[in-house]
């Protein structure tokens, strides 16, 4: 039988046997508290969509009317080689008005495991062997969206007597990703 007393011993035992119990039930809220983080965390990996690597997804190139202060942002086959690109800079084939200057938007698409803030990306444009451009951006300056995308503009001037070759290069902690494409401006009679 036991023997309920109120001596200093009793009192000692009473303490030293509650201390385990304290010390397993932070235990177990520590636990609990790290699990939830995780779930947290997974969870909202989940909501942004998961792509294999940091790339550059595409090169698209759009016309500017300087003399009206706009882009011409249609879909008018300059992306795919299959608008009339001849005397663009006197207004001729599928130029609205006169133009000598490009906007080149390059997109790119990071997976969440990579912090490309720390990167850049750099646009190479040349005509024959002429360097129109050489930008580079930090990525610091770019917001992705939630999907991982993000659009980094470029305006290219002196554009339109020869096919512009494009050259998107994406760099971050030691790895890369390339892309380029050629937009076949010519002129002439």
């Amino acid at each position: 039988m036991y023997r309920v007393s109120s001596s200093r011993l009793d009192v000692r035992c009473n303490r030293s046997a509650r201390a385990p119990s304290r010390a397993r039930i932070r235990s177990v809220l520590e636990y609990t508290v790290i699990l939830l983080l995780c779930a947290a965390t997974a969870s909202a990996e989940e909501q942004r969509p998961s792509h294999e690597k940091l790339e550059v997804r595409a090169i698209r190139a759009y016309f500017y009317y300087p003399t009206h202060g706009i882009f011409d942002f249609e879909e008018n086959g300059l992306n795919d080689g299959t608008a009339a690109l001849r005397n663009v800079v006197s207004g001729g084939g599928a130029a609205k008005h006169a133009t000598g200057t490009t906007l080149v938007m390059v997109e790119l698409t990071s997976p969440p495991s990579h912090d490309v803030r720390r990167g850049s990306i750099e646009l190479v444009a040349l005509e024959d062997d002429r360097e129109l451009l050489r930008s580079k951006v930090p990525l610091a300056l770019i917001t992705s969206g939630a999907d991982g995308m993000a659009t980094v503009p470029f305006i290219v001037h002196g554009t339109g007597c020869a096919k512009l070759k494009l050259f998107a290069t994406l760099e971050w902690e030691g790895s890369r990703a390339d892309r380029s494409t050629a937009i076949p401006f010519h002129c002439g009679e």
